[in-house]
Formats: C-alpha cells, structure tokens, sequence
C-alpha cells in the first residue's frame, strides 16, 4: 500500500507519494562503495542512504530493498531539471502502485528555494537535500539532472546524464523492464 500525505508548501497544497516503510520494509545498508558515476555505475550496488526529507519535518526519504528506484539528482538553478519534473510526477504515479519510488535529490548549496521549485514544477515524488553532497558524492552524477534507476536488489540498472525530449521514453522503459 501506498501513503499519499497532501501538505502545504509554502501556502500551495501538494500531494507527495511515499512508500510506507513497514517491518518487512528494510532500508539498503546507507554508506557502501562509491559508483564510479555516470553509465558506468551499470550493473554496481547502489550505496544505501537516508536523507531528511527537504518538504515534511521527520520524514525520511532512503533506499528501500524490494523497490524499483529512480534517484534524479537536480538542483534549482538547472533549467533542463524543471522539464525533468513533469516526467518524474508521472513516473510516480503510473508505477507506485508496483512499488516504484522516485527520489529526487537536490545539490543546492542551500535549501531556501527547494521548497519553491517544487511546487513551480509540482513535484509528486519525494525530494531530499542533500545538504552535505554525502549522497552525490557516492553516486557522482555526470551532470545536472541525472538520473539513475536501481532494481529490487539495489543494483543500478540504467543511468541518464541530463534530461532531453526523448528521455520519458528510455525512463518509461528502464522502469518498465525492472518490473
């Protein structure tokens, strides 16, 4: 089952999906081997991590074991991560239901305007700032967006450098095939 918590953001409403975390629920073991990053993080563990979630106050937002997710590294001064938002919302939605959790990670030096951008580009997934860069520092992402989907093992199936036109399909797709 899947948690919906509608909540206020800055005086907006905003509906953020979030997988229960339960019993059964185990996080993958936060630290691990850092990716060499970008596509040739393919086929490694994913380093496990738990981050404050940068929306709701006592919420964390982690890597799940028997979850298919999608971690998009993205920062609020980066124009191609505001289209990003729109195919990511839609990620979520379509698959939550299948345990698919999207996880978008922001790098600003500050946390000041995350609340903001999320709701100009109605984020429907959960966001986490990475405030130390602990977390970017492990996976080491090419560049502003990047996005890397990891199976129900923890291991790190697809990665997309950037966000262009054409990527809803190739992220529709690596989800797809994890399924």
């Amino acid at each position: 089952m899947i948690e919906a918590d509608v909540g206020a953001v800055d005086g907006g409403p905003m509906l953020v999906v979030t997988p229960p975390v339960s019993a059964r629920e185990e996080a993958i073991q936060e630290g691990g081997k850092a990716l060499p990053g970008g596509e040739r993080s393919v086929g490694r563990p994913a380093p496990g991590f738990t981050l404050d979630h940068a929306l709701y106050n006592g919420r964390k937002v982690r890597l799940l074991k028997d979850h298919v997710t999608v971690i998009h590294f993205w920062a609020t001064w980066c124009e191609p991560c505001k289209k990003s938002f729109k195919v990511l919302s839609e990620i979520q939605a379509r698959f939550a239901a299948q345990n698919v959790t999207v996880i978008g990670i922001s790098v600003d030096d500050e946390s000041d305007e995350i609340a903001q951008f999320a709701r100009d580009h109605h984020a429907r997934f959960s966001l986490a700032w990475d405030a130390h860069h602990k977390v970017t520092e492990l996976y080491k992402p090419a560049m502003m967006p990047s996005t890397y989907v990891i199976d129900r093992t923890g291991v790190v199936r697809s990665v997309i450098d950037g966000y262009h036109d054409g990527d809803k399909a190739e992220l529709e797709e690596a989800v797809q095939s994890l399924l």
